[in-house]
């Protein structure tokens, strides 16, 4: 990133939930003068290269100029456009006045039952409630965004679990597993935004939500990215659970090995996320993960050389007890290490400091001369 570019970052309006009205006035300004403000008015649909690139750019200011807890409410957004039209739903003018008014209002670009839909993202439970008496079955699972959401997305985005609660106790089970047009389910909403009560309530009245797929990433994924120590915790044991009983019906070898590779992909995002507990405890009882690949090519090891230096316990207790040998981990490192390490004295102090707890320091340059690591 340019220079000027750092410099706007530390120049950008901040909103905090107040005035909102100043700083969308402030935010057009900045985008109109990066020529991206186009992209944040209308709803892209170009595959052009330079078009995507433009809505990156301002959906990356927009997520800069906000503050936390706002943001969590936008993470999800797929594009400039949708972040900044649930900006203008929770906060603009056209909310406030829509708060005076009841019933169906005029489909949108956005949403079609508008005072609904605010309700939910405003916490308003009782005004939610009433709406659902008088039109339970019609809203219930009604798609009532240009997102495809269903009215549990958008509470479960938020964070409101008495909303939640009411909508799940008219949804049977099949309706709460439904997904909005980026593929996510209430589950993958709930845990990006790190809301740990209403993850429990999805999840308690569906356990299979958990294993639920969007882009190869379930629910547990979307946490350990948003690092929501709570919520991984929770779902790291849910799925594992699900997992294991679901596992029990594989008959063929393609079964059980399709099912090591969605396992690779928990245990090599929780080492990158930093949960190595729980990375262990997965390891334990699934050793042969640690040299599976995932659908990028990369392994748990890889992984770890990448993530990891100050960890050294941690690969003392990972490797020894699974029984893979000093020569196997040094043959795996030398047939990886060059992916990703410039340097040759690098990659060689690379491959000393995964190997210091495993092999005495006398003894290191001893097993490399040994294995032939480097020629």
């Amino acid at each position: 990133m340019e220079q000027g570019d750092d410099l706007l970052q530390l120049l950008l309006p901040r909103f905090n939930g107040e005035d909102f009205e100043d700083w969308k006035i402030q935010m057009k300004v900045m985008l109109k003068s990066k020529d991206l403000w186009e992209v944040v008015t209308k709803e892209i649909s170009s595959q052009n290269e330079q078009i995507r690139k433009k809505d990156s750019g301002a959906l990356f200011y927009i997520f800069r100029a906000v503050d936390k807890n706002i943001f969590r409410s936008i993470a999800d957004s797929s594009s400039a456009y949708s972040a900044w039209k649930l900006l203008e739903l929770k906060y603009g003018e056209a909310a406030q006045e829509s708060e005076q008014s009841n019933g169906l209002q005029p489909m949108t670009a956005h949403t079609w039952y508008q005072d609904f839909y605010n309700a939910i993202v405003k916490g308003k439970h009782e005004k939610v409630e009433t709406c659902l008496e008088r039109n339970n079955r019609v809203v219930v699972v009604s798609r009532i965004t240009a997102g495809q959401d269903i009215p549990l997305h958008i509470a479960a985005r938020v964070g409101h679990l008495k909303i939640v609660k009411l909508l799940l106790d008219r949804m049977n089970k099949e309706e709460v597993m439904l997904m909005n047009n980026n593929y996510r389910t209430a589950l993958h909403l709930a845990a990006s935004g790190g809301h740990l009560n209403v993850v429990m309530a999805l999840v308690e009245k569906e356990r299979r939500l958990v294993l639920r797929e969007c882009d190869e990433q379930i629910p547990l994924h979307h946490a350990i990215r948003n690092q929501h120590k709570k919520v991984v915790e929770y779902l790291f044991k849910a799925t594992i659970e699900v997992d294991k009983a679901d596992a029990k019906n594989d008959k063929e070898d393609w079964d059980k090995k399709a099912r090591n590779k969605f396992r690779v992909t928990i245990l090599i995002a929780l080492i990158y996320g930093n949960f190595y507990d729980l990375a262990l405890k997965l390891v334990n009882d699934f050793p042969e993960l640690l040299l599976i690949k995932d659908r990028f090519n990369k392994t748990a090891i890889l992984a770890l050389i990448e993530s990891t230096s100050e960890h050294e316990t941690w690969w003392a207790a990972l490797l020894t007890p699974i029984s893979i040998s000093i020569s196997t981990s040094i043959e795996y490192i030398k047939s990886r290490i060059f992916s990703f390490r410039g340097d040759r004295q690098d990659e060689e102090n690379a491959v000393r400091e995964c190997l210091a707890p495993i092999v005495p320091s006398t003894d290191i340059g001893g097993k490399l001369r040994q294995v032939d690591i480097w020629h």
